[in-house]
């Protein structure tokens, strides 16, 4: 009797481990979120509709009589198809919780990183500034924020405080911006860490032709150093803000702002956009060169000149003529 006894609790904890490693009746992502105290339960009341009566009286058991119940994790979880109720089990006693992303992307600006933010899934934005000015005091930081969040993914779980998101893209930003600084080359026109942040947001918003970058670069220190003025058109653009449709006119480049480049000598007064690692590596080394002038191709390419007379015939080849043929970029 004993040994029948013996076979069948056998028998029982096969069928029961069989149970737990049967993949879930999962058609696609299912997330859930656990609360502190009674995981177990919670667990099974989550997949009463993804398991049968027999599988959850499995886990149940498992998670009585193994001691694992009281140390699954809250959290937000979120399982695919092909799992099982071991498989979840684990995940949730390792804390595996559901990670999210937010992208801040090379080139962006505060509008695009607002737009970002607001639309994260389970990022809580409660006591976060409604301005930035209002964020950059919660950060501890004086001035603008354009330009101060390093593009790049950032992961993030359910709950995460928008504001520690931010001061971690700022704090990316610093460290690549100390980093090219000490080691830019000597002999820049550049007399702080902030102007060459802002310089490496002209090259980013300029071309995202890897080759042209340091050649850009150097057109910029070439009239920085001899007090041209940028007359770059991506700086007018940003100080034309929501105003700007999409058409640069004459009347736009005779409109003062403080970012009309073509108006006013120097740097603008603050970055345009978020640089990325190697719009900073650009303005920190640009390439040799005594160039002045530069115009796209219409490829993704630029001509570049070192007179106004060889730059107004690269114009007239790749931006008038094709402009009269209906063909410009």
């Amino acid at each position: 009797m004993l040994g029948l006894l013996g076979l069948g609790s056998l028998l029982c904890l096969g069928a029961g481990a069989w149970l737990l490693r049967q993949p879930l009746a999962l058609e696609g992502s299912l997330c859930f979120d656990l609360h502190p105290g009674a995981a177990g339960p919670q667990l099974q009341t989550v997949l009463k509709a993804q398991s049968s009566p027999a599988e959850r009286l499995a886990l149940r058991l498992y998670l009585r009589l193994s001691g694992v119940g009281p140390t699954l994790q809250a959290g937000e979880y979120c399982l695919e198809p092909g799992e099982s109720l071991l498989s979840t089990s684990g995940k949730l006693r390792r804390g595996a919780v559901h990670e999210r992303t937010l992208r801040i992307g090379e080139g962006w600006t505060l509008r695009d990183l607002e737009h970002a933010l607001g639309t994260a899934e389970r990022l809580d934005r409660t006591g976060l500034g409604v301005s930035w000015a209002e964020r950059a005091t919660q950060l501890g930081r004086s001035g603008s924020l354009e330009g101060r969040f390093f593009p790049d993914s950032y992961r993030y779980v359910a709950g995460t405080s928008a504001l520690a998101l931010l001061a971690q893209a700022a704090e990316r930003m610093d460290e690549a911006l100390g980093k090219a600084w000490v080691g830019r080359d000597p002999d820049l026109p550049l007399g702080a860490p902030e102007d060459l942040l802002t310089l490496a947001s002209l090259i980013e918003k300029e071309t995202g032709f890897a080759p042209d970058r340091p050649r850009v670069s150097r057109v910029f220190h070439n009239r920085l150093g001899e007090g041209m003025r940028l007359q770059t058109d991506v700086s007018v653009i940003y100080g034309l803000g929501p105003a700007f449709n999409g058409n640069l006119t004459r009347a736009d480049l005779r409109r003062d702002t403080p970012y009309n480049s073509y108006r006013r000598a120097g740097l603008p007064p603050t970055p345009i956009a978020f640089p990325g690692a190697a719009a900073l590596t650009a303005a920190a080394h640009p390439a040799p060169g005594a160039w002045r002038y530069f115009v796209a191709r219409g490829d993704g390419s630029s001509v570049f000149s070192v007179t106004l007379a060889d730059h107004e015939r690269a114009v007239d080849r790749y931006q008038r003529r094709a402009a009269a043929k209906g063909t410009a970029p």
